[in-house]
């Protein structure tokens, strides 16, 4: 599993695979975060097994984890997609002033994104709507031009088509998108 570190404010993308990253401002660490008080070092993260686990390195300002005021302390803790840490600030971003400058971000995984993007549900849903508007005025159509007879079968036809079409297209476009 592929996870990463997004940027809560500037969606920015830091990627962590397989093994063990330091995450700080210095040049010797693999994942440079470059934010308001972060330490040369400021933390470890380790992924292996499809698991993933941060650990503070003793930092100046510290590490937190979803949004508490408690430091992480030394040992190491297992992060889970979807778990905010926040590198160097108790505050997690989702504060109207909070600067895009605070190192506050959300674990995610490509894996889970390209199953489910959250982030675009409403716009799914909305493109959703708005098609079964446009079907139930095809069908209306439809069923003006048939005879009574015929009715029935048609319309059934019709819609398992349309249905089948726009989940297809709604799927392809919107479902699947990720950031």
């Amino acid at each position: 599993m592929v996870f990463y570190l997004k940027h809560v404010l500037t969606d920015q993308r830091f990627n962590l695979g397989n093994g063990i990253h330091f995450l700080g401002d210095s040049g010797e660490c693999n994942v440079i975060l470059t934010y308001d008080n972060m330490s040369d070092i400021q933390a470890v993260v380790v992924v292996s097994n499809g698991r993933i686990f941060l650990k503070d390195m003793e930092s100046t300002h510290g590490t937190y984890l979803n949004s508490t005021e408690q430091r992480l302390g030394t040992a190491f803790y297992e992060l889970f997609v979807g778990d905010n840490v926040s590198f160097g600030v108790g505050a997690f971003g989702h504060e109207p002033d909070t600067p895009p400058t605070y190192g506050c971000f959300t674990l995610r995984s490509d894996e889970i994104d390209f199953v489910l993007d959250l982030s675009n549900s409403a716009a799914y849903e909305l493109d959703y709507a708005l098609d079964m508007e446009d079907m139930e005025e095809d069908t209306e159509e439809d069923n003006e031009e048939d005879t009574e007879e015929d009715n029935e079968e048609d319309n059934e036809e019709d819609m398992e088509e349309d249905i089948e079409e726009d989940m297809e297209e709604d799927t392809e476009e919107n479902f699947f998108w990720t950031t």
